[in-house]
């Protein structure tokens, strides 16, 4: 991994710590403070926003990140792609606001309509939104620093504004604010970047193929990412969806962790893609997968295993259904994190009818088994949960049988074996001791301590390469 790539990956990662770091502190005080109910319809109607946002956005980011980084030694052409994929996100944002202000005025939504008044400044976040050139320009420090500050802004003034149920109006205005200010701080940072462009020279069709060809992608994944609690909601409550959003937002906000180094290769792979870097793509792709299983496997084992504690330290009472919906979703921390990868690897080399097809039938999949696991089985969030996982191990396996043949996709199995081992030598212990009597607070400590503690052991022991790198290295550093 080269300096440029390795300096991109820790803005990100710092970025992203403060993303988990941040929810961390806010969630025990916010699941307290508005309740799960209070937070099911916030969940239900940021859910019903997010289409819109979908819509507004086409397939816009990702294509945008990848043609400015096949073309970032070109400024002009970084600087025409700009301003056309502005103008196209403008014009959609602006007609999507239409039909928008229809919406929510219907009378079937009377009960979520100042909820969905407020999130009438999320149209004016997505519309100074400019984070793709950025991350296009493998210039991530930009993105980083300043989300970073908002983000700390914003927990600030949820600790000292939030403080009771008939709140939710007003955290909601800060979650929303906070996104609009953190994509407007970004634009100071255009300058130099691009160059100004006669407006008669762009031309906003030659992007419509590309484009289309990653929105299609996107509506199949709102189907099975978003849908999910639109479909609780609807059709059991929306307490169901205050469960299930609370589990899901610990996975993702862990996941985010994992996927950081992904957001980096995206531009890096797309690079490489053009100029014919198969094999040191190849060897990005191994040294991803490596991590993936490093990070992952831990996770998921602690997260099945610890979750009974964590649940009421972490929420407090009234949330023990979240507990064995977390048991459930913490699959998705080796699926999803796979998949995540691969993904990167199809859009950055132009597969984008693969993406497709394995995040459509994904979504089918999903909503077929949503529909029988709620109306016929009656399981409600459980049910979903069950269903997340089987989507997206199905959209993982169609994207890693159809790899670009310069990606040894068998290397997705090969790798894992060492943190297999030390990953059941971690659930082993774990499972021993629970037969500990100890307070609820105290299993909780005690089990992330040993359990992080066997499995870094057990690498050490077994010689994994990545590990033994990462202690070579601070060895290193120690004796300077």
């Amino acid at each position: 991994m080269d300096s440029r790539l390795k300096k991109n990956y820790v803005y990100n990662l710092l970025s992203q710590l403060l993303t988990i770091i941040i929810p961390v502190i806010t969630t025990p005080y916010v699941s307290r403070v508005l309740g799960a109910q209070a937070i099911g319809d916030f969940g239900y109607a940021t859910g019903i926003v997010s289409y819109f946002c979908m819509v507004a956005m086409l397939g816009t980011a990702n294509y945008a990140q990848r043609e400015i980084a096949r073309r970032h030694k070109s400024k002009n052409e970084v600087s025409c792609i700009f301003f056309e994929i502005l103008s196209i996100r403008i014009v959609m944002i602006l007609i999507v606001f239409v039909f928008y202000l229809v919406f929510i005025n219907l009378p079937s939504w009377k009960h979520y309509r100042i909820l969905f008044s407020v999130q009438v400044i999320s149209f004016a976040a997505w519309g100074f939104d400019i984070s793709w050139l950025f991350q296009g320009l493998e210039q991530f420090k930009v993105t980083a620093l300043r989300n970073s500050i908002v983000k700390i802004i914003s927990t600030v003034l949820i600790l000292a504004l939030v403080k009771k149920e008939s709140d939710l109006v007003l955290y909601t205005i800060i979650y929303c604010l906070s996104d609009l200010i953190g994509n407007i701080t970004m634009w100071p940072s255009l300058k130099g970047k691009i160059n100004r462009v006669c407006f008669s020279k762009l031309n906003l069709f030659r992007h419509s193929k590309g484009v289309w060809e990653l929105f299609i992608p996107n509506i199949a994944l709102q189907l099975y990412t978003v849908f999910d609690k639109t479909m609780l909601g609807s059709l059991v409550d929306t307490l169901q969806v205050g469960y299930y959003s609370q589990a899901e937002k610990i996975i993702k906000i862990i996941l985010v962790a994992i996927s950081s180094l992904f957001t980096v290769l995206l531009p890096r792979f797309s690079y490489l893609s053009d100029q014919h870097g198969d094999t040191e793509a190849n060897s990005y792709f191994v040294s991803a997968i490596k991590y993936t299983y490093f990070m992952a496997v831990p996770l998921t084992i602690g997260c099945i295993c610890v979750s009974d504690y964590f649940v009421p330290v972490f929420f407090g009472p009234g949330y023990d259904e979240v507990s064995p919906l977390m048991k459930i979703l913490a699959i998705l921390f080796i699926v999803m994190s796979i998949e995540k990868l691969l993904g990167t690897v199809l859009i950055a080399y132009s597969k984008q009818n693969i993406y497709t097809t394995s995040v459509v039938i994904a979504s089918i999949v999903n909503v077929t088994l949503n529909l029988i696991f709620i109306l016929v089985f009656q399981l409600d969030a459980i049910g979903v949960a069950i269903a997340s996982v089987i989507a997206e191990f199905v959209a993982m396996l169609i994207q890693l049988f159809n790899l670009p043949t310069c990606f040894h996709k068998y290397s997705v199995l090969v790798v894992s074996k060492n943190y297999i081992i030390a990953g059941v030598g971690m659930a082993i212990a774990l499972i021993l001791i629970n037969i500990v009597p100890m307070g609820v607070v105290g299993h909780l400590a005690v089990s992330i301590l040993l359990g992080a503690a066997i499995y870094f052991s057990l690498l050490i022991v077994i010689k994994d390469n990545m590990v033994v790198n990462v202690l070579k290295y601070f060895i290193t550093k120690l004796r300077r």
